[in-house]
């Protein structure tokens, strides 16, 4: 058993590696491997991690310690793995999750940005408090990500 799991897991490295973009059709733990590569083992093996489906978003591994981790798109065509806190988790991640749904549903970028900029604005997504952000771990570099990241996110 043991050595189907670490076959399993040297694949999904494998294949994870030669991606570019990431989509529904991803598979799940090609996806997950992708997602927690975003934070130390310590942090990834015991995070949420969401995983692209059909209509947004699936919670794919339950987690214990209130980080959140998925592989991102800023655009479609693109694939960022990112981690989040527990406060980011409750809401960055929510603004994430949102386009997520939007764009398996068909609805346009534009009005994507339009409604999350909206749900900003009215209070329907939260902002973080804190100014100091998430987890993210990009091509084994290890940052704490600050607020003025150029994004369709305000405040993130």
């Amino acid at each position: 058993m043991r050595l189907l799991v670490a076959f399993l897991s040297a694949s999904s490295l494998a294949a994870a590696q030669n991606l570019t973009r990431v989509d529904a059709n991803t598979p799940r733990d090609v996806q997950i491997t992708i997602a927690k590569s975003a934070a130390p083992k310590e942090v990834a093996d015991k995070a949420d991690v969401y995983v692209l489906g059909r209509s947004g978003y699936e919670l794919a591994v339950k987690g214990s310690n209130g980080f959140s981790c998925a592989v991102e798109r800023e655009r479609v065509d693109t694939m960022e793995p990112e981690c989040y806190d527990r406060e980011g988790s409750r809401t960055t991640f929510k603004a994430r999750q949102f386009v997520e749904q939007q764009r398996a549903k068909g609805v346009s970028e534009q009005r994507i940005e339009r409604a999350v900029a909206a749900g900003y604005k009215s209070g329907r997504s939260r902002r973080r408090r804190s100014r100091a952000s998430f987890i993210c771990l990009v091509q084994t570099t290890f940052s704490i990500r600050m607020q003025n990241r150029s994004s369709i996110f305000p405040d993130t």
